[in-house]
């Protein structure tokens, strides 16, 4: 498996966690600019690091 392979399981594995932890978030009704913007812009830079990851594949 190429390095470039194991960094897309991560990255991929990283942004559903996130996702997941947001969903979390509004299904329990705590969203707060804090948290979940953090964890949005953890989602984001996760999602740009994918997609290049896909460009150089």
């Amino acid at each position: 498996m190429s390095v470039v392979a194991k960094l897309m399981v991560m990255c991929v594995a990283a942004l559903l966690v996130t996702l997941l932890l947001i969903g979390a978030e509004w299904r329990e009704r705590r969203l707060s600019w804090a948290s979940t913007g953090l964890k949005g812009a953890v989602a984001v830079v996760v999602a740009g690091v994918l997609i290049s990851l896909l460009t150089v594949r």
